[in-house]
């Protein structure tokens, strides 16, 4: 039945139609100017804020996130710049100062972990990716917390020391601000000598704390010393590298003017007493024969 007093109900589908269309406009368009307005920081660079969130109330949008000593005027003349984005709020995070600054690379069997203090997302990238190298082919846990307040050439240092456990089958590389430490085992004669050198290079204002390097293990442990025409040429291992020069020292002295060959190694494991007075002994007894080899395995 037609009832023209009634028109104005036909105007309340119309109204929900319109209330939700404006909403969803209205969410579109802010989704679209927060993602405008994202973009436009994250375009500063990765140093520039960490974990970066923003939130769009119809043109105004707030930023949240970690700051590395960003001036808020810096997010906010990129974000103001986007498409759709009227004022700019900060409501970021500025990174906590760390009291000792410090990091540490652990390599223990199976398990590799990088943490500590790192100052921002590019040097995070950077000490990463030389773990990743360092530590092939185990993978890398990642605990590195940012923090303000490294000394001046943490990255070198670091980037070093990790570098430097390369060379060890287990060890663990720290920097407790100027302080190195590197504890460790290495594989091989070659690889203890490498870490012994490298641990005794790093940039100025750094100090060595501890390089406790260990040579590796030898069972059963053996000493040689061969006499012939050619002259002295010792073999097998020694536990310091003093006692491997102190051998080559007394060969030099009991057969003078001969040439004397220092092929030891250095490993652990050398038997109990006086390894100096055995090693001497054995190369006496060489000087009463024109040829022969003494040779001392363990005890």
């Amino acid at each position: 039945m037609h009832q023209p007093g009634k028109w104005w109900v036909g105007l309340i589908p119309l109204a929900i139609v319109w209330i939700a269309c404006a909403i969803a406009t209205t969410k579109r368009f802010e989704e679209n100017a927060g993602a405008a307005a994202l973009a436009a920081v994250v375009a500063l660079g990765p140093d520039i804020l960490d974990n970066p969130g923003v939130t769009v109330s119809g043109r105004d949008a707030t930023f949240t996130g970690q700051t590395f000593d960003t001036p808020d005027t810096t997010l906010r003349a990129a974000a103001e710049g986007a498409t759709g984005v009227r004022l700019v709020h900060v409501a970021t995070v500025p990174t906590p100062t760390a009291k000792p600054y410090t990091i540490a690379f652990l390599r223990d069997g199976g398990d590799v972990v990088l943490s500590g203090n790192v100052p921002s997302p590019s040097e995070r990238a950077e000490l990463l990716a030389a773990a990743t190298k360092s530590a092939a082919p185990s993978p890398v846990i990642d605990k590195l917390v940012y923090a303000t307040g490294a000394p001046l050439g943490f990255k070198l240092m670091a980037m070093s020391g990790i570098e430097q456990t390369a060379a060890l089958t287990s060890g663990r590389m720290s920097l407790s601000d100027n302080g190195f430490s590197i504890p460790g085992l290495a594989a091989t004669t070659l690889s203890y000598e490498a870490a012994l050198s490298a641990a005794q290079k790093f940039p100025a204002g750094f100090t060595l704390t501890k390089a406790d390097i260990l040579p590796p293990l030898k069972q059963p442990y053996a000493w040689s010393a061969q006499k012939n025409a050619d002259g002295i040429s010792l073999g097998g291992d020694a536990p310091t590298l003093e006692s491997r020069a102190a051998s080559a020292t007394a060969a030099a002295a009991l057969f003078a003017g001969a040439a004397v060959k220092n092929n030891l190694g250095i490993a652990r494991g050398a038997p109990a007493g006086d390894f100096g007075a055995m090693t001497g002994l054995a190369l006496g007894a060489l000087t009463r024969l024109t040829s022969g080899t003494a040779i001392l395995t363990d005890g």
